[in-house]
């Protein structure tokens, strides 16, 4: 479960256009240095085995696992051809949510890097 001062539709604004069905499906930013993405800023391109269990090793279904485990570290047109190639797979909102939860201090870690010229954090 995401902590009460997430707010969770302006993550999903920004990370998947505020359309949470992006989240649910594999879906790729076209550039070469991303991977296979899913869920709310999860890139399977810079994702190991191990960051990958962590992760979804409870959320996922048998299924869903074993498709998704063959995303780890591909990046660029492959994981284009990966994303078309798995759109089967769909992830619940409760799947969502429990992914980002899992992700969450690394993530909030990577976007205060990112925009450490306009984040405020009062810290």
């Amino acid at each position: 479960m995401l902590p009460k001062y997430i707010d969770l539709n302006f993550l999903i604004d920004v990370e998947v256009g505020g359309n949470l069905a992006v989240a649910s499906r594999l879906h790729w930013p076209k550039n070469d240095a991303s991977g296979p993405t899913i869920s709310i800023g999860i890139d399977l391109g810079y994702l190991n085995p191990t960051s990958f269990n962590k992760i979804f090793g409870k959320i996922l279904t048998a299924e869903q696992y074993t498709v998704l485990q063959k995303g780890i570290g591909i990046k660029g047109a492959l994981a284009g051809k990966f994303v078309k190639a798995n759109q089967s797979v769909v992830l619940t909102k409760q799947q969502i949510m429990d992914s980002f939860a899992i992700i969450l201090d690394d993530f909030w870690n990577a976007t205060k890097k990112r925009y450490s010229g306009i984040i405020v954090t009062g810290k």
